[in-house]
């Protein structure tokens, strides 16, 4: 079985403004779960959005241009605390993390992780 567990962010990331993580290649990965920490006055959305474009290294994403919303990944923030998703057989080849403010939201994102399992 192989097994994954690393940081989706590299620096905090500011909630006031619209935010998309890079594009993880979910490879090998049949489940997975992405788990976000967040600080100040959060007003917003966090939703995942998947993509199935090209084959590719897990080093290089430049070519991953299309996405669609992950149905039901829709979470409203609005208080600093956590959220986590859990996804069970994940078919698509790319994910990632979006945020989007609403009016007068501040803090920051400061921790995110990605942990996945699969053959």
């Amino acid at each position: 079985m192989r097994v994954t567990n690393d940081s989706i962010i590299s620096n905090s990331v500011d909630l006031s403004t619209s935010w998309v993580s890079d594009p993880i290649w979910l490879g090998h990965m049949r489940d997975f779960s992405i788990q976000l920490f967040f600080n100040g006055l959060p007003n917003g959305v966090l939703r995942l959005q998947c993509s199935n474009d090209r084959e590719n290294i897990p080093d290089t994403n430049s070519g991953v241009n299309n996405w669609s919303l992950v149905q039901g990944s829709t979470q409203a923030i609005a208080a600093a605390g956590d959220h986590t998703w859990a996804v069970s057989d994940a078919g698509y080849r790319w994910v990632r993390v979006q945020w989007i403010p609403g009016m007068s939201s501040e803090g920051a994102i400061y921790n995110g992780r990605i942990n996945g399992k699969g053959w």
